[in-house]
């Protein structure tokens, strides 16, 4: 028998792919960049600087950390107010619910 059992949350358990856009393009919109959909798509799960390096390297924008930091903040600030968006893939619940207290719940960040 298992004693854990490890789940990435986004693209996994929950449907995130929309949040995650929309929190790129809205931070990107305030330094007036505007980036395809697929182009974002394809970077999920680099991380959000990587992806913000990427973007400005291709648009012909200084990569500034500072900068970058701020794209970062911004896209969390966003993507949390989508949170209630984001909807569990079907099957989910019933598979946490199925493991609860069979295996070790350990929440990372």
């Amino acid at each position: 028998m298992f004693e854990a059992v490890l789940f990435d949350w986004d693209g996994t358990l929950a449907d995130t792919r929309r949040a995650i856009v929309v929190s790129f393009q809205k931070a990107l919109k305030e330094i007036s960049l505007e980036v395809p959909v697929q182009y974002i798509e394809r970077r999920i799960g680099i991380g959000a600087s990587e992806t913000f390096r990427e973007i400005l390297k291709a648009a012909n924008r200084r990569v500034d950390g500072k900068v970058v930091k701020q794209l970062v903040e911004r896209k969390s600030k966003v993507q949390i107010e989508l949170a209630t968006e984001v909807k569990l893939f079907e099957g989910s619940l019933e598979l946490l619910e199925m493991l609860k207290g069979k295996v070790r719940w350990v929440w990372r960040r």
